[in-house]
């Protein structure tokens, strides 16, 4: 087995003295393999994080602050994972999956009349699969499986956000050139 965490330890000294641009990560992940038979294996693996950025401005002569941006996406990850050797000719692995993804993306209106960028993703993943290899001699092997897989996404946004550089024509992902009049 074996477990590490990682992040930004700075983070609660530099939110104290620094009001600008903050950013952040965490993560955490782990792996636990076992052997409950003599022909079996067992493995679990996790793994979670975040990406994080705060910009935080004041107004004039040290006015009421105000959220300029704000960016997170959370990852999460766990693999469960059975194998099987019933003979030396035979080995099988089950496979349990899941994945998701959430991101929220905010920048605070840049011009006057325009509303608050904000675009919120998600992306969620299920699989299940069942995988076999079997030695017919030494020289051919038998190799197949099946998986099935459910993964669903969504996603909203609102608004445009300016971008950072000139563009070409057409809508892009920053929302810019998108009719929002239709609803």
């Amino acid at each position: 087995w074996w477990f590490t965490a990682r992040g930004t330890y700075y983070r609660a000294v530099f939110d104290r003295f620094n009001r600008g641009v903050t950013p952040g990560f965490n993560d955490v992940q782990g792996k636990v393999a076992v052997r409950p038979t003599e022909r079996t294996r067992l493995t679990l693996f996790g793994l979670a994080g975040r990406e994080t950025l705060q910009q935080i401005e004041s107004g004039p002569k040290g006015g009421e602050e105000v959220r300029r941006a704000e960016y997170r996406g959370d990852n999460r990850l766990g693999v469960l994972n059975y194998s099987w050797m019933p003979s030396s000719r035979l080995i099988t692995a089950t496979t349990a999956s899941a994945y998701a993804h959430d991101e929220r993306d905010y920048e605070g209106a840049f011009a006057y009349g325009l509303r608050p960028f904000e675009r919120v993703t998600r992306v969620h993943d299920f699989a299940i699969g069942q995988r076999f290899v079997y030695g017919a001699s030494a020289r051919h092997l038998f190799d197949g499986g099946v998986e099935l897989r459910r993964v669903r996404s969504a996603w909203r946004m609102d608004s445009t956000r300016q971008p950072e550089f000139s563009r070409g024509l057409g809508p892009s992902t920053w929302g810019e050139l998108i009719d929002y009049a239709a609803g």
